[in-house]
């Protein structure tokens, strides 16, 4: 059974998560955009030990922290059409929101649909879905999916920014709107 705590971060309270099997303390990091600081105490407060971190896709508020989350020791995963959004504030939209632009300096792994990613006891399914930025993907971890600004409990994500797809999000709705009911729903943002 998975245990995952939810952390609201930064100036669009991204959600940042960290998820972990129930009895273990090694715990993977989704999208610490913001708050480092206050992810890693809530780590430690919790006794949880973060080996990775994944990324729903390349904007700003989900990739802000990496660098302070990870300290350039831990393996970092991110769709390969995102990787070119960590170091140009521009397209990460960091520039756009008005905040100091985001670059991400530290090294990415591929997180690829077909090849999943293993990190701290736990597999995660790597689904591709984009229209929210190229690169946007859902993680699926037994019954949770971490859908990023792919899905929302009553929405989508935005299609106007960088890389957004007003078509492709279409496709990747019509892909997990009939999976919703099967799994709990985690988010970028919201409930």
């Amino acid at each position: 059974m998975l245990k995952i705590l939810k952390i609201p971060v930064g100036l669009l309270e991204t959600n940042c998560y960290l998820v972990h099997a129930d009895g273990s303390r090694r715990t993977v990091c989704i999208d610490p955009g913001d708050d480092g600081l206050v992810i890693l105490e809530e780590a430690r407060d919790m006794g949880l030990v973060i080996e990775a971190i994944l990324l729903t896709h390349g904007h700003f508020d989900h990739i802000g922290d990496v660098g302070m989350v990870g300290q350039g020791k831990l393996p970092v995963y991110l769709h390969p059409l995102d990787m070119e959004m960590l170091q140009d504030g521009r397209k990460n939209e960091s520039i756009g929101f008005g905040v100091p632009e985001v670059k991400c300096m530290t090294s990415v792994l591929p997180a690829e649909e077909g090849k999943g990613v293993d990190a701290a006891g736990l597999h995660f399914d790597v689904w591709h879905t984009p229209g929210h930025s190229k690169g946007s993907v859902c993680y699926l971890c037994e019954d949770c999916l971490f859908t990023g600004d792919t899905m929302f409990a009553t929405g989508y994500g935005r299609t106007d920014l960088y890389g957004g797809s007003f078509d492709e999000i279409k496709n990747s709705l019509k892909r997990l709107i009939p999976v919703r009911t099967q799994y709990k729903i985690f988010p970028g943002h919201g409930n």
